[in-house]
């Protein structure tokens, strides 16, 4: 009895679009969860080296935004010199307890993407500390009714001399960063920007301090200057050379193990003066908010206990796992997006793939039934012949397609399963699924997806025909 026609194509297709319903139900359920912004992905902090232990009931964590600014493209000179210097500032921090997050030459829009997405994932929780770092060109604007204004300068803008409307509308003024600074709910934040330019947004602190245990419970906004408006940032930087003295213990100028923002400031105007000849002039102060102005910006520079230290805790105890490197820059592709579109892309792949294969065998079997049909009336042996000869090969070349679509067809639920584990799940390293097949068609099929959160995330996939 010849072979009958098996149809899978309709059965394939109501498989993978129930899959993309799931998908889709699952995805817009995390999306929901997690606000419109599900990934920050390349905003994965760096992990440090050694953590700041006594500092432990001062913060529950501490990160940093670096920014380097230095090949520009409309009108400004290059500065070969902020690479390093941010390298440098990475490092000291990263012993210091921060986690890291840099970001290399952005444009305008980059910029305050990346200031307003590290606020909000790491800015919100009232007992961390947050540091802005930036390195490049700074400029003073006269505004039309007199007001000197401070701006940074990203990539992208053009020189104000050129094309002033253009400058004012990509880089970031001072105004700006002072909407920042009062979008942050954690209680300390330091801006510090290696680059001249008017700063009115901060006053310098007058009057005695308060001790430090004090301090470290009000909430500050503080900030340092490399210089003021009229003045010019060599690209050696002084500024960040003294900063990484000043961290290491130098800053520490009442020699009592705590490097507070002020202190920072202070030590930086002296030294970078003194060391540039006169040339520049470090500013410093706290925003000029009668909340946001009382306390003070803490670095330990000496394992020294600070207050509310529980009885008998370690002051030099590690507070994470630091032994490895996590540290993803915002210029580099987010792995999470990238992993992301790679389990779409293979869905999407593979499922048409098992489309066309289903096609194709549909298309034979359809040549088959016509074949079938006309063979019992056919009465020229020659032809009949022939037509057997042609439905035997019909036979075959459909067992191997049902082969190839049953195997495109398990990539393809493989790859769905990783894209919902990848949405769902976020720990551990783990092997989530394999696959293996032998047969005369494919003599060897086998699919291992990974997925290694906090190191690296991989696919291992193998196919041979």
């Amino acid at each position: 009895m010849l072979i009958k026609k098996k149809t899978i194509q309709n059965t394939v297709k109501m498989t993978l679009c129930f899959g993309f319903v799931i998908l889709a139900c699952v995805t817009g359920l995390n999306a929901t969860e997690r606000g419109v912004k599900k990934e920050y992905g390349s905003l994965k902090p760096s992990i440090s080296s050694e953590q700041a232990g006594d500092l432990e009931s001062v913060y529950t964590d501490s990160y940093a935004l670096l920014i380097g600014v230095g090949e520009y493209t409309n009108g400004w000179s290059i500065l070969d010199g902020v690479k390093n210097d941010i390298e440098a500032v990475k490092e000291h921090l990263n012993r210091k307890g921060f986690k890291t997050v840099t970001i290399m030459n952005p444009d305008s829009n980059q910029l305050k993407e990346t200031i307003d997405r590290f606020i909000e994932k790491f800015g919100m929780a009232a007992d961390n500390r947050l540091l802005f770092y930036y390195a490049g060109h700074g400029h003073t604007e006269k505004q039309a009714y007199g007001e000197e204004t401070g701006y940074i300068v990203p990539v992208d803008a053009p020189d104000p001399e050129q094309d002033r409307a253009g400058f004012l509308a990509k880089a970031i003024d001072m105004r700006q960063i002072e909407v920042y600074a009062k979008k942050i709910q954690s209680k300390h934040a330091l801006f510090m920007f290696d680059s001249c330019f008017s700063g009115t947004i901060f006053t310098i602190p007058r009057g005695v301090e308060e001790k430090i245990d004090l301090q470290s419970t009000l909430p500050v906004r503080q900030f340092i200057t490399s210089g003021r408006n009229d003045e010019t940032v060599p690209d050696h930087s002084i500024f960040r050379e003294q900063f990484i003295s000043a961290l290491n213990g130098e800053g520490d100028l009442n020699n009592d193990g705590v490097l507070t923002g002020s202190e920072l400031g202070r030590y930086l105007k002296d030294r970078v003066e003194v060391y540039s000849s006169g040339a520049q002039h470090p500013q410093y102060g706290k925003i000029k908010n009668p909340y946001l102005d009382k306390g003070e910006f803490l670095f330990a520079v000496k394992k020294t206990p600070l207050h509310n230290n529980p009885a008998g805790a370690d002051a030099d105890q590690d507070l994470l796992d630091l032994t490895r490197d996590n540290s993803r820059d915002v210029e580099t592709s987010d792995s999470n997006a990238i992993w992301h579109a790679a389990a779409i892309a293979t869905v999407l792949g593979f499922g048409w793939m098992t489309l066309d294969f289903s096609r194709q065998y549909e298309e034979l079997g359809e040549d088959n039934d016509d074949l079938e049909s006309r063979f019992s009336s056919e009465l020229d042996t020659d032809k009949r012949e022939q037509m057997e000869s042609e439905y035997s090969e019909n036979q075959d070349k459909m067992k191997q397609l049902r082969q190839y679509s049953d195997a495109s067809y398990t990539v393809a639920i493989l790859a769905l399963a990783w894209e919902a584990y990848l949405l769902f799940f976020s720990g551990g390293e783990s092997e989530i699924l394999a696959y293996k097949n032998e047969t005369p068609a494919i003599p060897n099929l086998s699919v291992a997806l990974h997925q290694n959160v906090g190191l690296e995330t991989r696919l291992t996939f193998s196919l041979k025909f």
